[in-house]
């Protein structure tokens, strides 16, 4: 783990930020338990990060640093400095975008890590028992790793068609009964009798979608980023589905067998 450097709060956190639709498990949770998302946001900023999102937040503070300009000449001269490297691939490039996509296809594995990490101080410090392997803790654990799959891997031209995790929460009914503004700080009503497997895929039309643009822009950070302006981050997450039971066809994407 490597101590954060002191970056701007939408750099540390963009791919978390609730507006963003990521770790829709961790935010209903920390509400149900009437815990702000802006509590959430700021102990994951301060707290360690692994060494690949380190590393891509140090170079966003490397490039954003002199983005500042006192006069309008220094910002001119700037422009006209920078303009053969924006025609090489990085024209309209805006850094928030580019590096919202390095954070999720280079480093989302430390993104998922450091928001269920901050999730978990955030509920401690709200009086929720969180330790000693608690259901809370392995709710808010399988949350953000549900969270980091649905994004795994899309930003490629071949991406696996199936990921998979073992499912010990009815997630779809969590999220379901959260947007019900049903009571959900009990994790019990959400665990499943019997463990399964959950299925994340893209569709047909995602993986055309995904091919068409990556192919048109390419696979570098600050092209990916582009097609982030032109696709919603919200149409390209994987569908979930339950893998199928021996003898029976898959549950469609995008569903769970309700719990038992």
């Amino acid at each position: 783990m490597t101590r954060p450097v002191p970056l701007p709060a939408p750099a540390v956190v963009a791919p978390a930020h609730p507006n963003g639709g990521i770790f829709a498990v961790l935010l209903a949770l920390l509400r149900a338990h009437g815990v702000s998302p802006m509590r959430w946001l700021e102990l994951a900023r301060a707290m360690d990060h692994g060494p690949t999102l380190s590393a891509v937040l140090k170079e966003f503070e490397a490039e954003t640093g002199d983005h500042l300009w006192n006069d309008r000449a220094a910002l001119l001269t700037h422009a006209i400095d920078e303009t053969d490297q924006y025609v090489e691939g990085r024209l309209g490039n805006n850094l928030l975008y580019t590096y919202r996509t390095r954070i999720l296809s280079e480093a989302l594995g430390d993104t998922a890590d450091v928001a269920a990490r901050a999730c978990l101080a955030a509920l401690r410090e709200a009086g929720v028992g969180v330790g000693g392997g608690s259901l809370i803790e392995a709710l808010v654990r399988e949350g953000a790793e549900y969270h980091r799959l649905m994004l795994s891997e899309i930003f490629r031209v071949d991406p696996p068609e199936v990921l998979c995790q073992t499912a010990r929460f009815n997630l779809n009914r969590f999220l379901a009964a959260a947007r019900n503004r049903e009571d959900v700080r009990d994790p019990r009503r959400f665990r499943r009798v019997e463990e399964g497997v959950r299925e994340f895929v893209l569709t047909p039309a995602q993986q055309h979608t995904l091919s068409t643009y990556l192919r048109q822009f390419g696979t570098t950070p600050w092209r990916v980023g582009r097609l982030l302006t032109k696709v919603r981050l919200r149409d390209v997450f994987r569908h979930v589905r339950m893998s199928a039971v021996p003898g029976t066809d898959p549950a469609p994407a995008g569903t769970e067998a309700p719990t038992p």
